[in-house]
């Protein structure tokens, strides 16, 4: 029996010696498994810290848009109030345009009565008892003569 185990033996170190090189390459590829899960895994970190960036960066376009919004409806609201204001105001301007032209044309109706009492007034003789209209139709009985005297 023994006979028989000695190539049995040398079988199994035949079988062990070429085990050997086998778990030498199953180490070496497990190492550069381990190497590129690593780097896989540094990879996923990088991709998460970036999408960390982009997220933030969209945030801060977010923000941003949200605050371009609220300016535009501030904008908004301004271009209202001033058309109200000039809506406002054109009908006061109106107004007062009215206003220069009622003012216009009194002053020139005093512009005409005031040239028709000059020219009046240059036509009649200064001094005198014909000098004024209503004196030029009372009877010529003397300075003392007075119309409600005459009456009584």
């Amino acid at each position: 029996m023994r006979s028989e185990f000695i190539p049995l033996a040398s079988e199994f170190t035949s079988v062990g010696s070429e085990f050997i090189p086998l778990a030498s390459e199953f180490t070496s590829v497990g190492s550069e498994f381990i190497s590129l899960a690593s780097k896989l895994a540094s990879g996923w970190s990088e991709f998460i810290s970036l999408s960390s960036e982009v997220a933030s960066v969209g945030s801060e376009f977010i923000s941003l848009a949200s605050k371009l919004a609220s300016g535009w409806s501030e904008f908004i609201s301004l271009t209202s109030e001033f058309t109200s204001v000039g809506s406002e105001f054109i009908p006061l301007v109106s107004e007062s345009a009215s206003g220069w032209s009622d003012f216009y044309t009194l002053a020139s109706k005093f512009t005409s009565v005031g040239s028709e009492f000059i020219s009046w007034r240059a036509s009649r003789p200064l001094g005198g008892a014909s000098s004024s209209p209503w004196r030029a139709s009372w009877p010529q009985g003397g300075a003392t003569f007075t119309p409600w005297r005459a009456s009584l």
